[in-house]
């Protein structure tokens, strides 16, 4: 199986909130280099997942963009949820407010065969909390 339909698999287990089967394409010794410390592993990884999913039951990312080249694919998400639950990635666990989010990130992954061994991501943080209203900044309509 090429990277890019190892891609296309893993944000379908992940959007269907599968965390076995995703797991299963996740190396044992996965680096989550974007994450903090205690999620850079693989345990940590699914346990991001799980807050996340706690935080926007019906979150779902697409890919809008696929770069493959050798062993990386860089993937352009658009993340679109409603924020039904708290969200539990800071010190301070956030309410949540109901309110949609519809934003970017950009994430790399490196495959050794048919699995996930490192993943980089780029996200826009401070855009999903100014569309949940947690930074006072009002959200942008279009």
């Amino acid at each position: 199986m090429h990277n890019r339909d190892l891609l296309a698999k893993f944000i379908n287990l992940f959007n269907r909130h599968d965390a076995d089967e995703a797991a299963a394409l996740i190396g044992s010794e996965v680096v989550n280099h974007s994450s903090a410390p205690d999620a850079r592993d693989r345990a940590g990884l699914l346990g991001s997942w799980d807050k996340l999913w706690t935080a926007f039951p019906d979150l779902s990312f697409t890919c809008e963009d696929v770069v493959a080249e050798r062993d990386r694919v860089v993937c352009r998400v658009r993340m679109r949820g409603t924020n039904a639950g708290p969200l539990r990635f800071s010190r301070v666990p956030l309410p949540a407010t109901g309110r949609v989010i519809d934003g970017e990130a950009i994430y790399i992954l490196r495959f050794a065969g048919d699995r996930v061994v490192e993943l980089w991501t780029q996200r826009d943080e401070l855009g999903m909390l100014r569309q949940l209203g947690h930074l006072g900044l009002g959200v942008a309509h279009s």
